[in-house]
This record gives C-alpha cells, sequence and structure tokens, in this order.
C-alpha cells in the first residue's frame, strides 16, 4: 500500500507528496473558468432588471441554474480526485 500526504490549497486543488517522495501537483480544472465567467455574467444581467419583472424572475432562475452548474462540476472533479486516490 501507498500512503500520501495532501495539502488542499487555493492556486492549485492538491498538492501530493507519496511516501516514495514523488509529488505531484493538481491544477484547478480549466471548465472552471467558462463556468465562473458565465455565472458572473448571469448575476450582472440579473442586477440591471426591475424588481418585480417576469424577466427578473427568468434572470434569477439563469443565476441559481449557472451556480448549480458550478457547483457539480467542482463536486464531480473532487469526487473523480478522491476515488483515484483510493484507487491508488
Amino acid at each position: 500500500t501507498r500512503c500520501a500526504g495532501i495539502d488542499v490549497g487555493l492556486e492549485s486543488v492538491a498538492a501530493i507528496v507519496y511516501d516514495d517522495g514523488t509529488r505531484e501537483k493538481i491544477a484547478n480544472p480549466r471548465w472552471l473558468r467558462s463556468k465562473e465567467r458565465r455565472l458572473v455574467r448571469a448575476q450582472r444581467a440579473y442586477s440591471r432588471t426591475m424588481k418585480g419583472s417576469k424577466n427578473r424572475d427568468k434572470a434569477r432562475r439563469k443565476v441559481a441554474a449557472a451556480h448549480r452548474k458550478v457547483r457539480e462540476t467542482r463536486l464531480d472533479h473532487h469526487h473523480k480526485l478522491a476515488l483515484r486516490l483510493i484507487r491508488e
């Protein structure tokens, strides 16, 4: 069995050092940037709408969907990484 030390960071998702001395740096996923940009755009559009309007409700739903997609893709990446670490 192999042992590993994991340092979770902000610049990269994780830095892993294995017991044999090898190191691995896992970068932040590239798709996350585009999803976050889409979220920012949706939030900006939402903030420009008039309170109580139908378009504001539509924009609110778009923001919620963008948040959900960011959350789900981030969770998916973490699950895949954890599974890979466990299997190794």
